[in-house]
């Protein structure tokens, strides 16, 4: 028999002892690819080939592993869409990108292989790809795999499906064991073809496994898994077993491609395969808190941490997040946002959190309320003493900064409230767009902004100037302007809003919380001491995809702290009316402190960059890029340590204002 062959199945006789003792199914393992395996001839006792692979995804995480690379290998098998550019993904991701792959827990989504038959029976079926949900990120155990099996296999052998090939879900690096993914896998097959029908339910699942080192481990999982439900008359798995030469060979193999992958590490330490730049995956922690303890997951693009729990005291947490807000200068912030980590993040958690990779936050209302972005980043200046961050880091300066010291610096970081997680994302901008964008500055009369007034004004302009640097009809761009009290009236704003589909409104002007009606209140403030809430909002019919709230502060509305927690409220409510981003501060910041920030922030968005005092071409950024460098750019200009941390964005950190083309790919 050749080596590669997966082992035969038991005898007839057995097969037939186990048929009478109740529920049989088969179950295989191969060592292989899964964006491959639909090429490999894997057969049933009853001669099925594979018509089902399956891969998992986790809700709000874009697809990777496992899922990535059969989203390139199908990708290549469909038309192109050249209004999309390439690497904004294939065709899952652009499904997950728009919310029609959600990635619930257990909910699966279904789609034909849309890639060449390879020879296949034309009266077998076409392979139908199973991508299954595993819910929110550091929250997917044994038991919540026993499940997804379970309703996947059900659900394929109700389409007529009876060969199933997967990798095994749930057993990425941090997560679960093998041999607890394979006593997850089996017993929820089991428990989806006890009771049921033989001609609806799977008669082989095939386990994929690319790692020939995790082969014995799998293998020896499956014969253990398998003897205990025969033990208890449970069920009867006949397991095709790979017998010792097969795994003395793939274990072979994996080491040679281990002295490979290594050799060309050393060789292009900066490029994957193809010589294209690594792309860095956003790592996504989720973070909750639950009476007095906080618990805490993550997931990066290669591995999964479960959710662990930490039992500090939520005061002390509330005490150092207060002190980070009103530390007067970066080096009081860097050890407050080194103390602050220290009591929020587990040491285990710090390699997830390091490195470039941007960093996405799953959050409740209270664990919003945690300045994020001012936490001292792993990578930053761990060994220094407070006396050399005093004499390096205590005065104002373009030197006082280090921007690899904060999360917020040295990666993008976003948030994304766990209430509104069910919101489906906002599909990709397409390559020819109209941009209709609202600016609404200084528009309370009676608390004036004067430099808010020069905020909006340079705003326009910067629009504006668009069509000058980029000499294309492809985009196009509606200013709407509504600059002072006089113009930028509450019922100007919404009669604007109700007769056209804005996708850009940025407000300068005063952010309050108040009281009316024996309600708390949180919205924009106009004349005569008008508010304008997410409650207004409920008359529209569409609102703007991005909202920019610079919220600013005068010497008539003194500051009362820098720490607001209802500013996550804030956003709470803008989402639910289907906003998909959304910019604000923790704080108001004062008068005309947010300018450099928005003018850095919109000029990445758009590609623009300021050259000898002319705007010249530059790279398209994400929104969680531009978020990035606008804050280094706001803490270098003179009294920016007060401000920088406190710009906050909720919403996708992959948005774009525009796709990214041929101009971005050529300098990016």
């Amino acid at each position: 028999m050749d080596p590669r062959t997966p082992g035969h199945s038991k005898s007839a006789g057995e097969s037939a002892d186990a048929a009478s003792r109740g529920t049989t199914i088969e179950v295989g393992l191969v060592c292989d690819a899964i964006e491959r395996i639909h090429k490999v001839d894997v057969r049933s006792d009853d001669g099925r080939a594979i018509d089902c692979i399956a891969v998992g995804h986790y809700l709000g995480v874009r697809p990777q592993d496992a899922e990535l690379a059969l989203d390139r290998s199908i990708s290549e098998a469909v038309p192109q869409d050249h209004a999309v550019p390439r690497d904004e993904g294939g065709l899952i991701t652009q499904y997950a990108d728009r919310g029609v792959i959600r990635g619930e827990l257990a909910h699966p989504f279904f789609l034909l292989d849309p890639r060449p038959d390879h020879g296949r029976d034309p009266a077998e079926p076409p392979i139908l790809l199973a991508i299954a949900g595993m819910g929110s990120p550091g929250k997917f155990g044994s038991a919540e795999l026993i499940v997804v099996a379970r309703e996947l296999c059900w659900a394929l052998g109700r389409l007529g499906r009876r060969h199933l090939a997967t990798v095994l879900i749930g057993s990425g690096k941090g997560n679960l064991s093998i041999s607890a993914a394979v006593a997850a896998w089996i017993r929820g097959i089991k428990r989806a073809v006890t009771g049921v029908e033989p001609d609806m339910q799977l008669t082989r699942v095939t386990f994929v496994v690319r790692n020939g080192h995790k082969l014995r481990e799998a293998n020896e999982a499956i014969k253990e898994e398998c003897a205990r439900l025969e033990e208890k008359k449970r069920a009867m798995i006949r397991y095709h077993e790979m017998d010792a030469k097969q795994l003395a060979m793939y274990e072979h193999e994996a080491y040679l491609a281990d002295i490979r992958r290594l050799k060309r590490d050393m060789r292009f330490p900066t490029q994957s395969r193809g010589g294209l730049p690594r792309l860095h995956a956003p790592t996504r922690l989720s973070v909750e808190a639950t009476g007095r303890e906080q618990r805490i997951g993550a997931i990066t693009a290669t591995a999964a941490l479960p959710e662990r729990e930490n039992g500090v005291d939520p005061v002390l947490i509330d005490e150092a997040n207060r002190n980070l807000a009103e530390a007067p200068d970066f080096a009081d912030q860097l050890r407050y946002g080194r103390l602050l980590r220290e009591l929020v993040i587990p040491d285990e958690f710090l390699e997830f959190i390091s490195g470039d990779a941007p960093l996405s936050l799953l959050l409740d209302i209270p664990m919003a309320g945690l300045h994020w972005e001012m936490m001292a980043a792993p990578d930053g200046q761990e060994d220094s003493s407070p006396e050399d961050a005093d004499s390096d880091m205590g005065s104002e300066g373009s030197d006082s900064f280090d921007e690899q010291g904060f999360l917020g610096t040295h990666q993008g970081l976003t948030r994304q409230l766990r209430a509104l997680f069910a919101v489906p994302p906002q599909p990709p901008p397409p390559a020819r767009r109209r941009l209709r964008v609202m600016i609404v500055a200084n528009p309370a009369r009676e608390h004036s902004l004067p430099l808010a007034e020069h905020e909006g004004n340079e705003i326009v302009q910067l629009f504006q100037r668009f069509p000058d640097v980029y000499d294309s009809d492809e985009i196009e761009f509606e200013i709407v302007p509504l600059i002072g009290p006089n113009a930028a009236t509450r019922t100007a704003v919404l009669a604007l809003l109700m007769e056209r589909s804005f996708d850009i409104l940025h407000f300068a002007g005063h952010q309050v919380f108040a009281t009316r009606n024996r309600r708390q209140v949180s919205g924009w403030l106009f004349s005569d001491d008008t508010y304008l809430t997410a409650s207004e909002l409920n008359r529209l019919d569409r609102v703007p995809e991005f909202v920019f709230s610079n919220s600013c502060q005068s010497a008539a509305l003194p500051l009362k702290g820098r720490s607001n927690p209802s500013v996550a409220t804030l956003a709470a409510a803008f989402f639910s009316r289907g906003v998909g981003n959304f910019v604000c501060t923790a704080w108001p910041i004062p008068d005309g402190a947010g300018l450099p920030f928005a003018h850095e922030f919109y000029a990445n968005l758009l590609g623009l960059s300021d050259s000898g005092g002319s705007l010249v071409r530059a790279e398209r950024k994400t929104i969680a890029e531009a978020m990035r460098l606008a804050r280094i750019k706001l803490a270098r200009v003179p009294n920016g340590s007060a401000v920088w941390g406190a710009y906050q964005h909720y919403g996708n950190p992959d948005g774009r204002f525009i796709a990214r083309g041929p101009w971005d790919q050529a300098i990016g």
